[in-house]
């Protein structure tokens, strides 16, 4: 499967992918949203009122973090069929944060064509907040793509997200460091888990998701 748009004029800044595993699939995009985009997602997201009290699958495991839902369903891992509550939530997305739908229409039309867009929402969490392994869903056809929007990160305040393979026993499928302005893609089926931040770390780290259905 190739996200990469073929053909396109450089001057709407095409997006090519770092193509981290094959089976399953992991795509990696860097200085992937240009100005004034970014800042103005930079700029929402930390004018944003957050509820604390999230949990990783929402399962209640790991420690609460920060967390804002804009737009869709929650695919749950334990669920057998979440088809029937699938639907488009990008006119949703558009109505309650028009930046996010903007940031939306410029990666569907560079990396997601063909994709329908079933939630959208964004977490934060300090020094503290440990994430658990974790699916996304059991469903090949779901896809999750995590945006890094913070400013600046310093290697020494940890926070990767790691991926592991799905065949026992477990092991290490690849590491994405939070290198600002950077997308990571994947099959929701794959395990992940977000890493806690160092006590050096002076700010949040905070994700921005797109969870997507391939049709």
């Amino acid at each position: 499967m190739n996200f990469s748009k073929q053909g396109e004029d450089q001057r709407n800044h095409p997006l090519a992918p770092n193509i981290l595993s094959n089976d399953p699939q992991v795509y990696l995009y860097d200085d992937v949203l240009q100005e004034p985009l970014r800042t103005n997602l930079s700029d929402f997201l930390n004018s944003r009122s957050w509820h604390f009290g999230g949990t990783f699958g929402m399962t209640g495991k790991g420690y609460p973090f920060w967390y804002c839902n804009f737009a869709g369903i929650f695919f749950d891992e334990k669920q057998k069929d979440v088809k029937q509550k699938e639907e488009d939530c990008s006119e949703q997305l558009r109505l309650k944060a028009p930046i996010l739908a903007a940031v939306w229409d410029y990666l569907k039309e560079r990396i997601f064509q063909g994709h329908l867009l079933v939630r959208c929402y964004a977490n934060s969490y300090p020094y503290g907040s440990e994430g658990t392994v974790h699916k996304d869903t059991n469903d090949l056809r779901h896809y999750t793509a995590i945006f890094y929007p913070n400013s600046a990160w310093d290697l020494n305040w940890a926070g990767e997200t790691m991926f592991f393979r799905l065949q026992q026993p477990p092991e290490i499928l690849t590491t994405v460091w939070p290198r600002p302005n950077r997308l990571v893609v994947f099959q929701g089926i794959i395990p992940h888990v977000a890493r806690g931040i160092s006590r050096s770390c002076p700010i949040l780290r905070t994700t921005l998701m797109f969870q997507t259905e391939k049709r």
